[in-house]
């Protein structure tokens, strides 16, 4: 049975594998913007910089010892200027679940008790960004109540 919960600090090596397999998704699919790495690209210290920052959130989604999923998140204050309505927010900078635990549930797991977290800090809104070519999980966040508010393009000129 999978559970999620905040990671703690025995997580970092079942984390550092999953975290590797999105990294890699990301690589193989935009070879333009990521690549793949040998070794890890969180260090020891970001993993401890994530735990211990008040306004992130790390949940890890496990199965007996292993974990299969995981959700970061933080939060963020609009910049004072007087163009922007003062507000916070969380952002979801990532989300991932491994490919034997996908359809089961997990991701909305994970983005649901980090949509509780959010409330519980007094937040109103969650903010994500999400790659074009991962309609799997645009799918789920659509199913959530996500929608699209902004659209970033580009184009490669070599």
């Amino acid at each position: 049975m999978v559970i999620i919960r905040t990671a703690g600090p025995d997580d970092y090596p079942g984390l550092i594998a999953v975290i590797q397999a999105v990294d890699n998704l990301h690589a193989d699919a935009v070879p333009r913007v990521f690549r793949r790495i040998e070794g890890t690209a969180r260090s020891v210290e970001w993993f401890a910089d994530a735990l211990n920052t008040p306004d992130s959130l790390l949940l890890v989604a496990v199965d007996g010892d292993a974990v299969v999923g995981f959700l970061a998140a933080l939060v963020r204050q609009s910049p004072e200027m007087p163009m922007f309505v003062p507000r916070c927010w969380m952002v979801v900078d990532g989300v991932y679940v491994a490919d034997a635990y996908r359809g089961q549930g997990v991701g909305r797991a994970l983005m649901e008790q980090a949509q509780a977290w959010a409330l519980a800090q007094g937040l109103a809104e969650v903010e994500l960004n999400v790659w074009e070519f991962n309609q799997d999980v645009v799918g789920l966040y659509e199913a959530l109540g996500y929608t699209t508010i902004t659209r970033r393009m580009w184009k490669a000129l070599r």
